[in-house]
């Protein structure tokens, strides 16, 4: 099966679809990445065939994606996965036009788990942390998963489907800062660990 992640070039590194695009590789698929504005990309679309699209939405970017998911699927033939905040805390994103399932919470397990399930053709919409809608607007929302504690079970991001969509990224210089911010308190269904951002060097 392949997979398209469409999303902006942002200022930072998105480790998201990289953790993705390792699990989805890791299970013998393939992913590509596309970073708008890109003057090529519906050719790109036109050239890769994905058999899905994923995207990762946040409150105040949902409702350009929804419009332009909407557009690919009149152009296109393809199965449509929104994550990413926003769709984890509004799953009534599921009515929109064109949006065939919301990944709520993590994604690294489910999108592999529908990318086998896709490929057989079987039925996807038992599997954990999926949501979606009936054509009567009923919102269906499957169990979600345990959160996976241990991290490095994920393996590497694979900075590779970013690197190749936007060159920029390789290049770009980091900035760091000496001040430590910690965040300790964990967000219900998304943060998984304590994390400490920007420690300053030991003394």
């Amino acid at each position: 099966m392949k997979v398209l992640h469409i999303t902006r070039t942002l200022p930072q590194e998105m480790l998201g679809p990289m953790y993705l695009s390792r699990a989805v590789k890791d299970a013998g698929h393939e992913m590509r990445a596309i970073c708008l504005p890109d003057v090529r990309w519906l050719a790109k679309i036109r050239e890769y065939q994905p058999d899905v699209i994923t995207w990762s939405l946040m409150t105040g970017n949902h409702r350009p994606i929804f419009d332009v998911n909407r557009f690919l699927k009149s152009k296109f033939q393809f199965f449509s996965l929104m994550g990413g905040p926003h769709v984890t805390f509004v799953p009534e994103s599921a009515r929109e036009k064109g949006v065939d399932a919301l990944c709520i919470g993590e994604g690294e397990e489910a999108i592999v788990e529908l990318l086998n399930t896709l490929a057989k053709k079987g039925d996807w919409k038992q599997i954990r942390n999926l949501a979606w809608a009936d054509a009567d607007g009923t919102i269906h929302k499957n169990p979600v998963r345990p959160l996976v504690r241990d991290l490095d079970s994920l393996g590497l991001p694979d900075r590779s489907v970013i690197y190749d969509a936007q060159p920029l990224y390789k290049t770009s210089p980091q900035k760091t800062n000496g001040d430590c911010t910690e965040f300790r308190r964990p967000i219900p269904g998304t943060a998984r660990v304590q994390v400490v951002y920007r420690c300053p060097q030991p003394n």
